[in-house]
């Protein structure tokens, strides 16, 4: 009796103490995990199907065939080369813009906020409004682009229309969409780092350059990290600026493996859910891969 009545204490005591956050959080994590885990897993069953978009009833178990399939199919390969072209060029922009506007906000005493404002107003753009945007800007005949070329009289460049062209085009469209974004980190990172190590560096005779390199980009570690791993995950999962822009094309030189998951699990002709599935999944690893690869780098060379 008296061990019953002490367990209902307790009980009383815990529900008392955690029964709100419990009736709160339960609903949550309900929904997260039917509309979120769910869909995951049935895409990871899937993957090991040829399940039809149409007609899922129809599926069978192939093992890892969409897998193995997937590394003689052409297209796969060509959006794998046009992502390593998309995150490189981003990168490298990104980062230099970025940096360099950091560096200069940094050094601002007065309007900071002001023109961090209008560096960050593309961040809260539309993609799609940028997208269209640089459509104008691009184009061969009206843009203002090959406008400003004429007046040092530079041909007119195809950019999104030509293949060696378009994927660097969409590139640096997205560059002006996100490097907003990175300035911020960046900032943040630089006005926390203490004016003590300037101010030894500056004792012992470095110059600016010197203590970019061996003092501020050491201590912008962290910041640094999570900038390069934001843009190689949006550079593999980028799909709405290069749909709009180019649609993958011209001849499939701007095809990312985003846009090659629509156009198998929904495009015309194709419905081939569990092979696009098997894409998602095999873009899930690179991801994970190149993270976990930039974070063990970025340790060595600065722990």
């Amino acid at each position: 009796m008296a061990a019953t009545n002490l367990r209902e204490r307790r009980w009383a005591r815990f529900w008392s103490r955690y029964g709100f956050v419990i009736a709160v959080l339960t609903p949550i994590l309900l929904w997260f995990c039917i509309f979120s885990f769910g869909p995951i897993l049935y895409a990871l069953g899937a993957s090991f199907t040829n399940v039809h978009t149409l007609d899922p009833s129809l599926a069978k178990f192939t093992g890892l065939k969409n897998y193995i399939n997937l590394l003689d199919d052409r297209r796969f390969m060509m959006s794998m080369s046009n992502v390593f072209k998309f995150v490189l060029t981003k990168g490298v922009l990104n980062i230099l813009i970025s940096l360099g506007l950091a560096l200069l906000l940094e050094r601002l005493r007065r309007g900071r906020n002001l023109y961090l404002f209008f560096i960050f107003m593309p961040v809260v753009i539309s993609q799609v409004a940028v997208a269209m945007l640089f459509l104008w800007l691009y184009d061969p005949r009206l843009g203002l682009i090959n406008y400003l070329l004429s007046l040092v009289e530079i041909p007119p460049q195809s950019f999104i229309r030509s293949t060696a062209q378009a994927i660097y085009s969409v590139a640096v469209a997205d560059v002006w969409k996100t490097y907003g974004y990175a300035a911020v980190i960046f900032l943040a990172g630089l006005l926390d780092i203490p004016q003590d190590y300037y101010e030894a560096a500056k004792v012992d005779g470095a110059t600016r350059l010197q203590t970019l390199w061996r003092v501020t980009i050491p201590l912008l570690k962290n910041a640094l990290i999570l900038v390069l791993v934001l843009i190689v995950i949006d550079g593999v999962q980028h799909f709405t600026m290069v749909q709009v822009m180019t649609g993958g094309g011209p001849a499939d030189s701007t095809l990312m493996p985003s846009l090659l998951v629509y156009n198998y699990g929904l495009g015309a002709n194709n419905y081939r859910m569990g092979y696009a599935c098997a894409v998602s999944f095999l873009m899930f690893v690179v991801i994970l891969t190149v993270t976990v690869l930039q974070l063990r780098l970025f340790r060595s060379l600065y722990d």
